[in-house]
Protein backbone atom coordinates (compact mmCIF):
# COMPACT_ATOMS: atom_id res chain seq x y z
CA UNK A 1 0.00 0.00 0.00
CA UNK A 2 0.78 3.34 -0.50
CA UNK A 3 3.73 5.97 -0.10
CA UNK A 4 6.90 4.40 -0.18
CA UNK A 5 8.63 6.97 0.28
CA UNK A 6 6.56 8.07 3.57
CA UNK A 7 7.70 5.09 4.92
CA UNK A 8 11.34 6.12 5.28
CA UNK A 9 10.97 4.56 9.25
CA UNK A 10 10.08 1.44 8.39
CA UNK A 11 12.60 1.47 5.62
CA UNK A 12 15.54 1.78 8.25
CA UNK A 13 14.21 -0.83 10.50
CA UNK A 14 13.80 -3.30 7.85
CA UNK A 15 16.80 -2.19 5.54
CA UNK A 16 19.08 -1.88 8.39
CA UNK A 17 22.59 -0.55 7.30
CA UNK A 18 21.73 -0.93 3.47
CA UNK A 19 19.60 2.21 3.62
CA UNK A 20 22.75 4.38 4.41
CA UNK A 21 23.23 4.94 0.88
CA UNK A 22 20.00 6.03 0.37
CA UNK A 23 19.04 9.67 0.90
CA UNK A 24 17.24 10.49 3.73
CA UNK A 25 15.86 13.88 5.08
CA UNK A 26 14.10 14.21 8.13
CA UNK A 27 11.11 16.04 9.76
CA UNK A 28 12.21 19.61 9.71
CA UNK A 29 15.36 19.90 7.78
CA UNK A 30 17.23 20.17 5.17
CA UNK A 31 19.80 19.06 3.26
CA UNK A 32 22.35 20.73 0.95
CA UNK A 33 23.17 18.14 -2.36
CA UNK A 34 24.64 17.87 -5.53
CA UNK A 35 23.32 16.32 -8.65
CA UNK A 36 25.83 13.75 -10.18
CA UNK A 37 23.55 13.03 -13.27
CA UNK A 38 20.99 14.76 -15.17
CA UNK A 39 17.33 14.40 -14.58
CA UNK A 40 16.81 12.39 -18.17
CA UNK A 41 19.18 9.64 -16.95
CA UNK A 42 17.97 8.61 -13.79
CA UNK A 43 16.92 5.32 -13.60
CA UNK A 44 13.03 3.62 -13.76
CA UNK A 45 12.63 1.55 -10.72
CA UNK A 46 9.44 -0.73 -10.03
CA UNK A 47 8.66 -1.81 -6.18
CA UNK A 48 6.01 -4.00 -4.09
CA UNK A 49 4.52 -2.77 -1.13
CA UNK A 50 1.91 -3.99 0.94
CA UNK A 51 0.71 -2.27 4.18
CA UNK A 52 -0.83 -5.32 6.31
CA UNK A 53 1.68 -7.71 5.18
CA UNK A 54 4.35 -5.14 6.06
CA UNK A 55 6.06 -5.60 2.44
CA UNK A 56 8.75 -2.61 0.92
CA UNK A 57 10.45 -4.48 -1.59
CA UNK A 58 12.04 -4.02 -5.00
CA UNK A 59 10.84 -6.17 -7.91
CA UNK A 60 12.68 -9.19 -8.19
CA UNK A 61 12.89 -8.76 -12.04
CA UNK A 62 15.18 -5.98 -11.44
CA UNK A 63 17.97 -8.29 -10.04
CA UNK A 64 16.94 -11.01 -12.43
CA UNK A 65 15.06 -12.95 -9.71
CA UNK A 66 11.92 -14.53 -9.33
CA UNK A 67 9.60 -11.85 -7.75
CA UNK A 68 7.28 -13.72 -5.58
CA UNK A 69 5.24 -10.16 -5.30
CA UNK A 70 4.53 -9.80 -9.39
CA UNK A 71 1.34 -12.45 -9.74
CA UNK A 72 0.30 -12.04 -6.33
CA UNK A 73 -3.59 -11.70 -6.86
CA UNK A 74 -3.70 -9.72 -2.89
CA UNK A 75 -5.87 -6.61 -3.99
CA UNK A 76 -4.04 -4.61 -1.48
CA UNK A 77 -0.45 -5.33 -2.99
CA UNK A 78 0.44 -1.72 -4.79
CA UNK A 79 3.14 -1.87 -8.04
CA UNK A 80 5.13 1.52 -7.88
CA UNK A 81 7.48 3.22 -10.31
CA UNK A 82 10.49 5.24 -7.96
CA UNK A 83 13.45 6.99 -9.68
CA UNK A 84 16.64 6.97 -8.36
CA UNK A 85 19.84 9.38 -9.25
CA UNK A 86 23.27 9.90 -8.06
CA UNK A 87 23.88 12.96 -5.55
CA UNK A 88 26.72 13.80 -3.50
CA UNK A 89 25.12 14.82 -0.06
CA UNK A 90 27.10 17.23 1.81
CA UNK A 91 26.07 16.68 5.23
CA UNK A 92 27.24 12.93 4.53
CA UNK A 93 29.90 13.55 3.18
CA UNK A 94 29.18 10.98 0.45
CA UNK A 95 27.44 10.06 -2.53
CA UNK A 96 23.87 8.94 -1.90
CA UNK A 97 21.04 7.46 -4.02
CA UNK A 98 18.05 10.26 -4.43
CA UNK A 99 14.96 7.90 -4.94
CA UNK A 100 11.77 9.27 -5.07
CA UNK A 101 8.56 8.37 -6.24
CA UNK A 102 7.18 10.83 -9.19
CA UNK A 103 4.10 12.21 -7.12
CA UNK A 104 3.00 16.01 -6.29
CA UNK A 105 4.30 15.69 -2.67
CA UNK A 106 7.61 14.84 -3.89
CA UNK A 107 10.44 16.83 -4.93
CA UNK A 108 10.26 15.18 -8.68
CA UNK A 109 7.90 18.23 -9.85
CA UNK A 110 10.36 20.99 -8.54
CA UNK A 111 13.17 18.79 -10.59
CA UNK A 112 11.28 18.78 -13.18
CA UNK A 113 10.81 22.89 -13.50
CA UNK A 114 14.47 23.39 -13.04
CA UNK A 115 15.51 21.09 -15.21
CA UNK A 116 13.05 22.83 -17.78
CA UNK A 117 14.39 26.10 -16.81
CA UNK A 118 18.25 26.15 -17.01
CA UNK A 119 18.26 22.34 -19.17
CA UNK A 120 20.25 21.36 -16.52
CA UNK A 121 20.51 20.05 -13.12
CA UNK A 122 23.78 19.31 -12.60
CA UNK A 123 25.06 23.07 -12.77
CA UNK A 124 23.97 24.04 -9.17
CA UNK A 125 23.68 22.76 -5.55
CA UNK A 126 20.24 22.19 -4.62
CA UNK A 127 18.87 22.69 -0.63
CA UNK A 128 16.47 19.94 -0.38
CA UNK A 129 13.79 21.30 3.09
CA UNK A 130 11.49 19.23 4.82
CA UNK A 131 8.52 20.92 6.39
CA UNK A 132 6.35 18.99 8.94
CA UNK A 133 6.30 15.37 9.23
CA UNK A 134 5.04 12.22 7.45
CA UNK A 135 1.35 13.02 5.59
CA UNK A 136 1.25 16.36 6.73
CA UNK A 137 5.17 16.91 5.19
CA UNK A 138 6.21 19.15 2.58
CA UNK A 139 9.21 18.90 0.88
CA UNK A 140 10.59 22.36 -0.98
CA UNK A 141 13.54 22.10 -3.47
CA UNK A 142 15.59 25.61 -3.28
CA UNK A 143 18.25 25.79 -6.45
CA UNK A 144 21.69 27.77 -5.66
CA UNK A 145 23.89 29.75 -7.74
CA UNK A 146 25.67 28.01 -10.53
CA UNK A 147 28.76 26.72 -9.24
CA UNK A 148 31.62 24.22 -10.27
CA UNK A 149 31.14 21.12 -8.22
CA UNK A 150 35.20 20.24 -7.00
CA UNK A 151 34.55 17.00 -5.92
CA UNK A 152 35.94 13.81 -7.00
CA UNK A 153 32.78 12.11 -6.50
CA UNK A 154 32.33 8.51 -8.13
CA UNK A 155 28.55 7.99 -8.80
CA UNK A 156 27.20 4.83 -8.54
CA UNK A 157 26.54 2.49 -11.62
CA UNK A 158 22.92 1.24 -12.64
CA UNK A 159 23.68 -2.08 -11.30
CA UNK A 160 25.63 -0.83 -8.37
CA UNK A 161 22.51 1.04 -7.19
CA UNK A 162 19.91 -1.90 -7.83
CA UNK A 163 22.06 -4.13 -5.65
CA UNK A 164 21.71 -1.67 -2.79
CA UNK A 165 18.49 -0.88 -2.93
CA UNK A 166 17.82 -5.18 -3.40
CA UNK A 167 19.18 -5.08 0.25
CA UNK A 168 17.63 -2.35 1.44
CA UNK A 169 14.69 -2.97 0.35
CA UNK A 170 14.42 -7.03 0.41
CA UNK A 171 11.34 -9.17 -0.10
CA UNK A 172 9.39 -10.16 3.06
CA UNK A 173 11.13 -13.18 4.93
CA UNK A 174 8.24 -15.37 4.56
CA UNK A 175 8.36 -14.81 1.06
CA UNK A 176 12.14 -15.71 0.32
CA UNK A 177 12.42 -19.25 -1.36
CA UNK A 178 15.62 -21.40 0.30
CA UNK A 179 16.63 -23.35 -2.80
CA UNK A 180 17.95 -26.11 -0.84
CA UNK A 181 14.95 -27.09 1.17
CA UNK A 182 13.14 -30.09 -0.10
CA UNK A 183 10.88 -29.98 -1.56
CA UNK A 184 9.14 -32.81 0.48
CA UNK A 185 7.21 -30.70 2.94
CA UNK A 186 8.19 -31.20 7.05
CA UNK A 187 5.95 -32.86 9.07
CA UNK A 188 4.27 -30.79 11.75
CA UNK A 189 4.77 -31.27 15.55
CA UNK A 190 0.99 -31.54 16.45
CA UNK A 191 1.80 -31.06 20.17
CA UNK A 192 3.84 -27.53 19.23
CA UNK A 193 0.66 -26.71 16.85
CA UNK A 194 -2.15 -26.80 19.81
CA UNK A 195 0.30 -24.53 21.77
CA UNK A 196 -0.27 -22.21 19.08
CA UNK A 197 -2.20 -18.87 19.63
CA UNK A 198 -3.68 -16.87 17.23
CA UNK A 199 -2.04 -13.45 17.89
CA UNK A 200 -4.29 -10.46 18.25
CA UNK A 201 -4.44 -7.91 15.38
CA UNK A 202 -2.79 -4.93 15.45
CA UNK A 203 -4.51 -1.46 15.59
CA UNK A 204 -2.55 -1.02 12.30
CA UNK A 205 -3.74 -4.70 11.39
CA UNK A 206 -7.39 -3.39 12.73
CA UNK A 207 -7.40 -0.22 10.28
CA UNK A 208 -6.49 -1.55 7.54
CA UNK A 209 -9.30 -3.87 7.13
CA UNK A 210 -11.87 -1.10 6.91
CA UNK A 211 -12.44 1.13 3.72
CA UNK A 212 -12.05 4.45 2.82
CA UNK A 213 -14.79 6.02 3.71
CA UNK A 214 -14.77 4.51 7.64
CA UNK A 215 -11.46 5.04 8.17
CA UNK A 216 -11.93 9.12 6.81
CA UNK A 217 -15.02 9.50 8.98
CA UNK A 218 -11.88 7.94 12.04
CA UNK A 219 -10.07 10.68 11.12
CA UNK A 220 -11.79 13.64 11.29
CA UNK A 221 -13.68 11.81 14.77
CA UNK A 222 -9.52 12.66 15.54
CA UNK A 223 -9.82 16.18 14.51
CA UNK A 224 -7.97 15.75 11.04
CA UNK A 225 -9.26 18.17 9.01
CA UNK A 226 -11.45 16.97 5.58
CA UNK A 227 -8.89 18.97 3.47
CA UNK A 228 -5.88 16.92 4.86
CA UNK A 229 -7.29 13.90 3.88
CA UNK A 230 -8.41 14.76 0.44
CA UNK A 231 -6.46 12.57 -2.58
CA UNK A 232 -5.42 9.62 0.52
CA UNK A 233 -5.84 6.31 -0.01
CA UNK A 234 -6.51 3.86 2.41
CA UNK A 235 -3.10 3.25 3.47
CA UNK A 236 -1.61 6.66 3.43
CA UNK A 237 -4.77 7.74 6.01
CA UNK A 238 -4.03 4.37 8.14
CA UNK A 239 -0.19 5.47 8.35
CA UNK A 240 -1.29 9.18 8.84
CA UNK A 241 -3.73 8.11 12.18
CA UNK A 242 -1.03 5.24 13.20
CA UNK A 243 2.24 7.95 13.22
CA UNK A 244 0.21 10.75 14.72
CA UNK A 245 -2.00 9.31 17.79
CA UNK A 246 -1.56 7.62 20.95
CA UNK A 247 -2.40 3.46 20.38
CA UNK A 248 -4.71 3.99 23.58
CA UNK A 249 -6.89 6.60 22.18
CA UNK A 250 -6.86 5.71 18.58
CA UNK A 251 -7.95 1.48 20.09
CA UNK A 252 -10.73 3.75 21.89
CA UNK A 253 -12.06 5.76 18.97
CA UNK A 254 -11.51 2.70 16.73
CA UNK A 255 -13.79 0.27 18.63
CA UNK A 256 -16.33 2.87 19.34
CA UNK A 257 -17.19 3.71 15.79
CA UNK A 258 -17.12 0.23 14.81
CA UNK A 259 -19.58 -0.76 17.65
CA UNK A 260 -21.71 2.38 16.44
CA UNK A 261 -21.67 0.61 13.08
CA UNK A 262 -23.07 -2.68 14.23
CA UNK A 263 -25.46 -1.03 16.17
CA UNK A 264 -26.85 0.52 13.02
CA UNK A 265 -26.55 -2.96 10.76
CA UNK A 266 -28.85 -4.21 13.82
CA UNK A 267 -31.14 -1.53 13.35
CA UNK A 268 -31.34 -2.61 9.76
CA UNK A 269 -31.75 -5.94 10.18
CA UNK A 270 -34.97 -4.73 12.90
Amino acid sequence: MGNLIASMRDRIKNGGSNLRDVFYIAADSKRRIRFLQELDTGYELHFHSHFGRKINALCGTEYGHDCPYCGDQDPDMKDTVMYAWNIWDYDANAVRIFLYKATGISPVPALIDFYDEYSTITDRDYTIKKTGQRLNSAISVLPGEISKFRNKAKPYTKQQIIQILAKAYPFGEEDVVDEDEDDEPKKKNKKTEKKVKKKEPTIEEKLSELDLDDLRNIAIELGVPKKELKGLDEEEIVELLVGDNEEDELQEVYEEYVSNLNDEDDDDEE
